[in-house]
This record gives C-alpha cells, structure tokens and sequence, in this order.
C-alpha cells in the first residue's frame, strides 16, 4: 500500500513538473508578434530621429498597437527566462512613456528616448531567449557583403598590406558569422513554419551560398581584388535571390498578419528591408522585394 501511494506522490510531483516545461522558443506565430513589434519601433525610431511630428503620431501609434498585441498574447508565456515578464512590463512602460511625451507635449528627442529603449528591451529579450529575426538577421548579411566588397574595391591596384589582409579577413568572418545567424532562423529554427518541401528547396538555396563563401574565402588566401570584387558581387545577388524567392512565403494567410491586424495592411508598395537602410538602400541589393512586408 505505501508502495502503491509513493508512486502517486511521484506521478502528481512528475505531472505538476511537466506543467511547468517551458513552451518552445522556436514558435513561428510568437517570432510573427515580435517581428512586427520590433519594426513598428524602430519606424517610430526613423520618425522621431527625423522630427517628423505627423509621421512620429502615426507610427508611435501603430507600435504602441503591435506592442500591446504582442503583450497581451505573450506576457505569460511559460518561459525558462526568469525576467520575461519583468521585460515585457518594461516596454510597456517605455512605450506609455514615449506616448505621453508626444502627446500633448511634443517632446520628439523624449520619446525617441523611450522608443529606443523599448526597442532595445525586446532585442535583448529576443538574443537571450534565441527568438529570430530574418529580416535584421539579412539585413546584417547584406551590410557586411556590401563593406567587404567597398574595402576590397578600396584596395584595387595597391600592394597589399598585413593590415589590408587582416581586414579583409576580419569583414569575412563577420559576413559568415550574420550568414549563420540568417540560415539558423531560416533552417534550423524554420522561423517562418515553411513546409518540407520548402525547407528543402531553401536549404539548397543556402547549399549554393555556403559554397560561394568558401570561394571567397579560398580568394582570400591570395587576394586577387578584382577577382574578389566580383565574387562579393555574385554573393550578393545570390542573397539577393533567396531573399525574393522567401518573399511568397511571407505573405500568406497563415504568415505576417494575424486576423486582428488586418485593417493594417501594408499598401505602400515599397521595396528593400529598411528605409534607412539594409536590402532597399542605394549601393545595396536595390529593387528586391522585402523580407518581410513593412507596416506602418
């Protein structure tokens, strides 16, 4: 009988243990919530760096929106990180915070102080908690691509130095680094719930850009830098095309925009990842659609 009764203990102990098991982090629609977040915040960022009042109002209310979606949906997340709920209660107060200083007082440098510091909240919480973001994950890829090749046109004709050769180097392990970060999400993590057969075509799009790096690393090793000019160039069109091939799958009923959001829908028919910047800036991978659409 006591037998009998210490299994029970152990089963309730085991069941109220498993309750408590942390749901996945690599949870597609919770990434969705915080992508959208996070975007709406760093335009209300662009607004209020560029003292653009009107544009500030707007955009400050659409992440003030996005943000309290994402709180009321995910505050009580059953998460391992013991500071996610005191963090989520952090953006919410920097977000109140940027609101009142816009409204009715018009402090614009207030609130970008607040909004920044919202946005910096949720970035942290997103790197310690592994939640991904493809779009600052390419944009990162995109931006090192573009300064390995300036240094590497910067260096045509010239006898190169250990210096040279060292930056160079250094440039290349940051590329592959955010290159990584970026088939991480899209790969392992499968941030956007693509199906296998998707995955699939994916990964031999990733198969492809792995073997143009190890060329350019191979490049590196004797640095020809019109040879390597151009096999920088080839990396970036071929990050450009995966980027447009991943484009569809972000924009289907079961993607971006959750029911609740729709009246949001983005008509603005702009291109590239950031406005300021990233996959649409001038000198970057132009004209591609974005990684994920823009809302405003």
């Amino acid at each position: 009988m006591r037998a009998v009764s210490l299994c029970l203990i152990l089963l309730a102990v085991a069941a109220s243990a498993f309750a408590q098991v942390p749901q996945t982090i690599a949870d597609t629609e919770l990434t969705r919530y915080l992508d959208r977040a996070a975007k709406a915040m760093r335009t209300a960022s662009q607004d209020a760096a560029a003292n653009d009042t009107r544009a500030l109002r707007e955009s400050l209310k659409r992440a003030q929106e996005l943000w309290m979606d994402c709180y009321g949906k995910y505050r009580e997340w059953v998460s391992a990180d013991t500071n996610w709920r005191a963090d989520f209660d952090a953006i919410s107060t920097s977000m109140t915070n940027a609101v009142n200083a816009l409204t009715p007082g018009n402090n614009i440098p207030n609130a970008k102080l607040q909004i920044d510091a919202a946005l910096a909240k949720l970035n942290a919480l997103r790197d310690r908690n592994g939640v991904p973001d493809l779009e600052a994950t390419a944009d990162d890829v995109a931006k090192s691509l573009e300064g390995m090749q300036a240094t590497a046109k910067s260096l045509q004709g010239k006898r190169l130095t250990v210096d040279d050769l060292s930056t160079l180097q250094k440039s290349y392990e940051e590329t592959t680094t955010s290159w990584q970060r970026f088939t991480s999400a899209l790969v392992d993590v499968n941030a956007l719930g693509l199906s296998s057969g998707e995955l699939d075509r994916f990964k031999q799009l990733v198969a492809v850009q792995n073997i143009k790096f190890d060329t350019i690393n191979y490049v590196l090793k004797d640095p020809d830098t019109a040879r390597l000019v151009a096999e920088l160039q080839s990396a970036r069109d071929q990050l450009a095309q995966l980027v447009e091939e991943l484009d569809p799958n972000l924009t289907d009923s079961t993607g971006d925009e959750p029911v609740e959001d729709s009246e949001f829908a983005d008509d603005s028919g702009d291109a590239g990842i950031g406005e300021k910047g990233g996959l649409g800036r001038p000198g970057g991978l132009r004209d591609r659609p974005r990684l994920l659409p823009r809302r405003r």
